[in-house]
């Protein structure tokens, strides 16, 4: 919807068609410049001087016959093109930014990703939302490349690794690190990972933290801090009772209090 001071001020539709393929466009009242370069972009210069479109006031009267011959011709266009050609003239442009997110529904990640989606859209930004489980991500989204996943998402959260008491990335990093689902590979990462694990310098793991903090191969969300406060008179029946809480998982039903 526009109005008589802004047309065109309105969102077009873009190939291939689906319905987040739209480019906006502004043209403002303060800058007559926009829609001569608009014309000029959209290949109507012979319209520059068309009485039904001189003035924005007219252009206001004459709203839905600049709409159809903008759409015209964002419709030859993706929406990203479209934005492209169309800010690269010094017209106010913009595509719709929207894409899918398969997620692992154990918790807390379900709440995660579903703030992340509705902090995007107070930004503009539609991210629509599909649970799965971390086997079958594994197994079907690793290749972003393969076509059988074109255009079926954007950004996957299979959940990711689990903490070890050794602070190292050994298993992960390292080159064919059996928790790694990539190809990545760093001979410097290599070579101060391994100086962590079976190195007796003092600072190497120290090295090895500071390397990853600038050299992250992944984007990580932030996780919740926890701190346990553990008495002195609470064992447990089962080891898994202690260890879990490495895992952030709290198992009490192992617990019981000394005498």
């Amino acid at each position: 919807m526009t109005s008589i001071d802004t047309s065109p001020h309105n969102r077009y539709p873009c190939k291939p068609g689906g319905p987040n393929d739209y480019v906006y466009v502004f043209t403002s009242p303060a800058n007559p410049e926009h829609w001569q370069r608009l014309l000029k972009v959209i290949g109507h210069e012979d319209l520059t001087e068309d009485p039904r479109f001189a003035t924005r006031e007219a252009r206001g009267r004459h709203e839905a016959e600049i709409d159809r011959i903008i759409s015209d011709w964002t419709r030859q266009h993706d929406k990203h093109e479209a934005m492209r050609l169309i800010g690269g003239a010094g017209v106010p442009a913009g595509a719709k930014l929207a894409f899918n997110l398969i997620y692992n529904t154990t918790p807390p990640i379900p709440q995660q990703v579903e703030d992340l989606a509705s902090n995007a859209k107070a930004a503009g930004i539609e991210i629509a939302l599909s649970g799965s489980n971390f086997n079958f991500m594994i197994q079907n989204y690793n290749d972003a490349a393969s076509t059988a996943n074109e255009n079926k998402w954007a950004m996957e959260d299979f959940g990711g690794e689990t903490n070890s008491t050794y602070p190292t990335q050994f298993g992960v990093y390292n080159t064919g690190g059996s928790g790694q689902i990539g190809a990545y590979s760093n001979p410097t990462a290599d070579s101060l990972i391994n100086s962590s694990v079976t190195g007796s310098n003092p600072n190497a793991v120290t090295s090895e933290a500071s390397f990853f903090t600038t050299n992250l191969p992944v984007l990580w969300q932030p996780e919740l801090d926890y701190t346990w406060a553990w008495k002195s008179n609470i064992s447990s029946t089962e080891p898994a009772g202690i260890e879990n809480l490495t895992q952030y998982d709290n198992t009490p039903q192992f617990w019981y209090l000394n005498k």
